[in-house]
């Protein structure tokens, strides 16, 4: 663990090559750029790295059935949520909130004595195959301008107790099934559903 710390630069090049690695708690920090083919562990089951500067994708290469957690909460990251995150077949919490608006990559504007934060959105959607995460307990991905269907969550994913998925711009209604879900958490505030 490196959690809560004042690293900057790069994400550590040794951690390449740590096969037997199981968890990475690499949040709160100042590390940056991509991370793309950055985890080789396929064992790697807890991967936190919330509030840094990481660039690029999420991390895909590092997703494998054996992950049961990735928070990667308030970072850089571009592009779009790819069906690849399905591959961590049994993860149950899953934390995409805030991907591009981590303390590096917002633009601070100042207008008449007033501070704004502006940052900037993913393109695209949800994958429908989050659906088929039938162990998912939590799933978080606020605040990254994401727009189409709220997923088909209901059916598939029976352990779900938690659903955050407000501040985006999803534009159609709330489906059915998860309609009739019971879940602690439910917010889907601050989108374009309507029904």
């Amino acid at each position: 663990s490196v959690h809560d710390n004042a690293f900057t630069s790069t994400f550590p090049a040794g951690m390449v090559n740590m096969w037997s690695l199981i968890t990475v708690l690499a949040g709160s920090n100042f590390f940056t750029g991509p991370l793309a083919g950055i985890m080789n562990s396929s064992v790697l089951s807890t991967f936190d790295i919330n509030d840094n500067g990481f660039t690029g994708e999420l991390p895909y290469s590092a997703l494998t059935p054996a992950m049961t957690s990735l928070i990667a909460v308030k970072n850089c990251f571009g592009g779009s949520i790819s069906s690849e995150i399905c591959r961590a077949s049994h993860i149950r919490t899953l934390d995409l909130s805030g991907l591009t608006a981590g303390r590096s990559c917002t633009t601070n504007l100042n207008i008449l004595g007033l501070r704004f934060y502006s940052a900037s959105y993913l393109k695209g959607s949800l994958p429908p195959c989050l659906g088929q995460l039938k162990v998912m307990e939590q799933l978080f991905a606020s605040g990254n301008g994401l727009v189409g269907p709220v997923p088909e969550l209901g059916l598939g994913v029976s352990a779900l107790v938690n659903l955050s998925l407000s501040h985006n711009r999803l534009s159609s209604t709330i489906p059915t099934a998860l309609q009739a879900a019971t879940v602690g958490l439910l917010d889907l505030s601050f989108n374009h559903l309507k029904g």
